[in-house]
């Protein structure tokens, strides 16, 4: 996966797609576009099907000026929030735990 940032407020998935396969990126497998409380956060990530596809979607969008790209990595927070509950996790407990979901 790459990131892509700055994502203007009315690029959608479509349209991030078109722009990749118009710079020549190949093997585009999956287009998120990263939202809080459904408005755009300004980037996205992009899966592709090989690490060379993405290695060169970096470059490309880096020459085409606009955006800035790069590999995809877990923030700092993320990982220490997965390894807070890695710790806190029972092996004997059979609840689940699952955040963020939207509320009617």
């Amino acid at each position: 996966s790459i990131y892509i940032k700055p994502i203007p407020i009315d690029m959608t998935e479509q349209d991030l797609l078109s722009l990749c396969t118009d710079l020549g990126c190949h093997g585009v497998e999956s287009i998120n576009l990263m939202r809080r409380s459904n408005r755009p956060r300004g980037y996205a990530f992009v899966q592709f099907s090989t690490v060379e596809d993405a290695q060169d979607a970096i470059e490309k969008l880096e020459e085409y000026g606009k955006f800035k790209a790069g590999p995809a990595r877990y923030s700092g927070e993320h990982k220490n929030y997965l390894s807070r509950y890695c710790e806190m996790s029972d092996p004997e407990n059979t609840n689940i735990y699952i955040a963020n979901l939207d509320i009617d």
